[in-house]
């Protein structure tokens, strides 16, 4: 049965946690609540894709005691949830932009596993990076698919990764190519660990330095890099402050916060289609463990510490703060923001 109202989905923001997804709109500068289905998962979710009208996540984590692992399907036209195990573990991966969902597997840093699935949940393919790598997300750009991933760099007294694109075709998950994120002649090794594309470009954040061939401590950083994917273009661009968190799954606005000199943290969110920014002030809502995300182009919807959020975009006004039904013991990342449009 279809537990989600007639209301106009466009621009719904959904709310995952073990219990339920539950959906919302804002109506007269509020948030309301649109209908649910019940999920009831024993472990933690993971990531969520959609796909059409289905809503694909993943649960399992790690240390979990079960070691049951799934990918959860939702059909939003008629509310259907299907599960299906699977034996390989998320690690923290996101994915994004894509028609396929995925899984990534990384074993002791040694490789990681990429598993592709289909939008009902089905496993299609898999394929390995042989190499000493973390993957942290899975996307696809026409008709390939871009791992982004660390390398490790074992010769200094800390343990580091280089941002690195590792690039599969995305029918057959063939292993074409990669790229670094940064150049071996680089007067700094920087800390790429993920990427937001949007309107073919791929953006990335780097919080910490290093000058090469140095012992020295790492240097906080404040470097926001670009990648054209067309043409392989690469640019750094240097932020005022220092970022704290990456936030964003939006496809439109690049999302973080922002530390100052002085430790005062504001958000930031910068339309990159009109060139547009925009400054929040980062307050108990907007924290490290929260999601972030922009509907309508008129509000912020703010998801975490056991809270939905609503805030003016061009004003930075609060609006309106929804508890979320939770066990006490979860942690704020179960929560996870999903457009339902």
């Amino acid at each position: 049965m279809n537990t989600f109202s007639a209301r106009d989905k466009s621009q719904t923001i959904a709310v995952l946690t073990r219990e339920a997804l539950q959906s919302y709109q804002v109506i007269d500068k509020k948030l309301v609540g649109n209908g649910s289905v019940p999920i009831k998962t024993a472990d933690v979710v993971n990531d969520s894709l959609l796909i059409d009208k289905t809503l694909l996540f993943s649960t399992g984590h790690v240390t979990s005691s079960t070691k049951d692992f799934y990918i959860y399907t939702l059909d939003l036209d008629n509310g259907n949830l299907h599960k299906n195990k699977r034996q390989a573990f998320p690690t923290t991966g996101e994915v994004k932009d894509s028609q396929h969902f995925y899984t990534l597997t990384s074993e002791a840093g040694l490789k990681t596993t990429v598993q592709q699935f289909s939008k009902t949940g089905k496993f299609l393919k898999e394929a390995v990076i042989d190499a000493p790598s973390v993957g942290t997300q899975v996307f696809e750009y026409g008709d390939e698919t871009f791992v982004m991933a660390g390398t490790e760099d074992l010769g200094y007294d800390e343990t580091y990764y280089r941002g690195r694109l590792h690039i599969f075709d995305t029918k057959n998950l063939a292993y074409k190519r990669y790229v670094d994120l940064e150049t071996d002649d680089a007067p700094y090794r920087k800390n790429y660990s993920s990427m937001q594309v949007i309107n073919g470009v791929g953006y990335c954040f780097s919080d910490v330095k290093r000058k090469r061939h140095d012992t020295t401590p790492m240097e906080p950083d404040n470097t926001l890099l670009s990648y054209e994917f067309a043409t392989g273009e690469m640019k750094e661009i240097s932020l005022t402050g220092t970022p704290v968190k990456w936030l964003s799954k939006s496809s439109d606005y690049l999302i973080y916060v922002l530390a100052d000199e002085e430790t005062k943290s504001s958000l930031r969110l910068v339309n990159m289609t009109t060139g547009d920014e925009y400054i929040l002030p980062a307050d108990e809502l907007i924290g490290q463990s929260s999601q972030i995300d922009v509907i309508n182009n008129q509000y912020v919807v703010v998801a975490g510490k056991n809270h939905l959020g609503l805030y003016d975009l061009l004003t930075g006004t609060f609006l309106d703060d929804i508890k979320l039904k939770k066990k006490e013991d979860e942690a704020d990342m179960l929560v996870k923001l999903s457009y339902l449009s």
